[in-house]
């Protein structure tokens, strides 16, 4: 099995991308419409949460437990409702190809096209898509 995607290879554009998320999802909650006091410590936790379980997928995706990882970072994607982080579609992308799950591969790595052309994982994510093509028997598409 050849696997695509290594974290060593990207863990320093992984930590300040987690920054990034920590940062958005404190904006997010800046952004709320004013809430009562006591009402602002579960939104905080439900940030710790998310930082927590991404951090967990990340180490799991770097074991290669990828099933394990995927499950990580659809807790995540309920915590920031469904709103795309480049580094949660990577990781989704990548554990579903290094699965050699293409089909459902394609969804988060599209979605990482369409979202962040430009972002720190662009290139590897082009290459992944491409070849989920290539493996889907679809390689015009690629």
């Amino acid at each position: 099995m050849i696997v695509f995607f290594r974290l060593d290879n990207f863990y320093p554009l992984l930590f300040p991308m987690r920054h990034a998320l920590r940062l958005l999802l404190l904006a997010t909650l800046v952004w709320h419409p004013v809430v009562q006091a006591q009402d602002a410590q579960p939104a905080l936790n439900i940030q710790q949460e998310t930082e927590a379980l991404m951090n967990e997928g990340l180490r799991l995706f770097g074991e290669g437990k990828y099933a394990e990882a995927l499950a990580k970072i659809e807790q995540v994607k309920k915590n920031v409702s469904g709103k795309p982080f480049p580094q949660v579609l990577f990781v989704e992308g990548a554990s579903y190809f290094n699965q050699n799950e293409y089909e459902k591969a394609v969804v988060p790595l599209e979605e990482y096209v369409k979202n962040f052309s430009d972002g720190d994982f662009i290139n590897p994510v082009r290459m992944a898509l491409g070849r989920c093509y290539i493996n889907k028997g679809e390689p015009d598409k690629g």
